[in-house]
């Protein structure tokens, strides 16, 4: 089992934004990551971009769905997009990405 504290930051990324009720506040996944850069400071951005690293490869391709639903995350891509879990995250990583470079 992987220690679900030492991912704080992309857990409060994932409880915050794509929580059980995020498609009511948010037409699709791509709005809540510009939510999520708007309101937060490039530190956190970062924070988040690395943990999530993190959590991919120390994952692997085994249990990633599930340890992401561990930290919050309500949101499925299969389910809604058909693409798996590792590629939205690697999705939602470059979209956060771009906005530390500008």
């Amino acid at each position: 089992m992987r220690n679900r504290g030492k991912f704080e930051t992309a857990s409060q990324f994932l409880a915050c934004y794509f929580h059980q009720d995020f498609s009511i506040e948010f037409e699709e996944p791509e709005a809540a990551v510009a939510q999520f850069i708007k309101d937060n400071d490039e530190a956190r951005r970062a924070a988040v971009v690395r943990e999530l690293r993190q959590v991919i490869t120390e994952c692997g391709k085994q249990g990633l769905d599930d340890f992401i639903f561990e930290l919050g995350c309500y949101y499925n891509p299969e389910r809604h997009r058909g693409i798996l879990m590792r590629a939205w995250l690697e999705q939602v990583i470059a979209e956060i990405e771009r906005s530390l470079s500008q």
